[in-house]
């Protein structure tokens, strides 16, 4: 029926809308999705647009708060103050609100756009999320650590899992560290990560990493091992018996 039709149009441009809002290069782009969320009032949209609260360009944030006002379903006042704080890059005091600030730093972690400011941003919002722990931001960093092209935010993402350590986190960094072997810095960020976990993937990874190229690689894996809250005894030994003379120097110190 044409009632049916118009339904799927609609939903169809609804969907296009909350996808530009969340995934558009362009922030000009970003800030007209909101503005169209509001002028239709869609009761749907306040989810995307809560988040977009995140977005490190003013011009979205401002968008999508006036969208919220026109469908009558303001942010409340945890989201607001962590919009602020993100717009400000305060970013310990979006840490302080907690859950209510994992939506919008989820949007800001994926912002698509691959210039220096917004890397950085991305990278604010990963250390924001691993210091919450909320689960809920876990399948995105993972998808950063698996996907992620650009080192800073891999790294950065890696380290986030790390105060989020289950096994499933554990496995995970040790995957990426066997396909690392290019990148020293990465590598770098999952021995400090995955010193926070626990478990086989924890301790295989480690007493890898007290072989690696990098001395400090090595020298991250040792302390990493002797600052465990359950201590990696059988890695220890291995760090005892390295070739290396720091790696044995730093675990027989630890």
């Amino acid at each position: 029926s044409s009632a049916e039709a118009v339904n799927l149009v609609y939903a169809a441009s609804l969907e296009a809308l909350l996808a530009q809002l969340a995934r558009a290069a362009r922030f000009e782009l970003r800030a007209a999705a909101a503005t169209a969320l509001g002028r239709i009032r869609e009761q749907a949209a306040r989810p995307a647009l809560i988040a977009a609260l995140g977005d490190s360009w003013g011009e979205v944030r401002r968008a999508s708060l006036e969208a919220l006002q026109a469908l009558g379903q303001p942010p409340s006042e945890e989201e607001r103050r962590a919009s602020t704080a993100i717009g400000q890059e305060q970013w310990t005091a979006v840490v302080a609100v907690g859950g209510p600030a994992v939506p919008l730093c989820l949007h800001a972690l994926g912002d698509p756009a691959d210039d220096a400011r917004t890397l950085h941003w991305r990278s604010r919002a990963a250390w924001a999320l691993g210091e919450i722990g909320d689960p809920a931001a876990r399948p995105a960093l993972l998808d950063l650590l698996a996907r992620e092209p650009h080192g800073a935010v891999r790294q950065a993402a890696a380290r986030a899992l790390g105060r989020m350590a289950d096994d499933e986190v554990g496995e995970a960094l040790l995957a990426t560290f066997g396909k690392a072997s290019g990148d020293e810095q990465l590598r770098l960020a999952l021995v400090e990560a995955v010193g926070l976990c626990e478990g086989t993937a924890a301790r295989t990874l480690l007493a890898r990493a007290t072989s690696d190229p990098s001395a400090e690689v090595r020298d991250a894996a040792a302390r990493a091992m002797s600052q465990s809250a359950n201590p990696l005894v059988d890695g220890l030994i291995d760090a005892l018996n390295n070739t290396d003379p720091g790696v044995r120097q730093k675990a027989a110190d630890e």
